[in-house]
């Protein structure tokens, strides 16, 4: 074979394999991506002390004037959100199949603050209104506190659900969590008062 016959070959059979269906993402042709309109929120009270990778995700729901154990208490965010099917261009000769599970996408928004702040006194260290998102951390996360998530910035989650790391004073508390959006839409939640010991 002479060289432009090797170059020839080498710079169609990407095309050749690509039109009988052997490139791209064959799962799944149409992209998924979401934005965020929404985000409620809700306190749970989970059976075993929470840490990352438990195994036992049992929980319930917990209402205002509750009392809990700060070791088993998480705050949950879960996002209304709008899908929208992005298609990215293919060519094939012949029809691929999908037997994949739909990916969920990433969202048109990043997450550029998230903020958790206490109308009472955290303990001595953290009076009433001090940050606290350095003190709790994501269950479902690589990050060790809220703050890494801040800098790292990451697609708006769908669903967010974050414990205390560090014990507060035993006595009521109320926190306020602060989600801010790439598009300077901010939303917030409060626990209301909660008994922690």
């Amino acid at each position: 074979m002479n060289k432009d016959m090797i170059k020839t070959i080498v710079l169609c059979l990407p095309l050749v394999l690509g039109g009988c269906g052997g490139g791209g993402d064959e799962c799944d042709p149409v992209a998924k991506e979401y934005s965020v309109m929404q985000y409620q929120g809700q306190t749970l009270e989970y059976t075993s002390e929470l840490r990352k990778g438990m195994a036992d995700l049992s929980n319930k729901p917990v209402s205002a004037n509750s009392q809990v154990e700060w070791k088993k208490m998480a705050i949950h965010l879960k996002a209304d959100a709008q899908f929208y099917n992005v298609q990215i261009p293919t060519i094939s000769l012949f029809p691929t199949a999908n037997a994949c599970s739909p990916s969920l996408g990433n969202a048109r928004q990043t997450l550029t603050k998230i903020s958790i702040t206490s109308a009472n006194d955290f303990n001595n260290q953290y009076p009433a209104g001090s940050e606290l998102a350095g003190l709790f951390t994501a269950l479902d996360s690589a990050f060790v506190s809220l703050t890494d998530m801040n800098d790292a910035g990451l697609h708006a989650p769908l669903d967010l659900k974050v414990f205390l790391r560090e014990a507060p004073s035993e006595g009521v508390h109320n926190f306020q969590v602060t989600l801010k959006l790439s598009d300077a839409r901010e939303f917030q939640f409060a626990t209301g008062n909660l008994y922690l010991k």
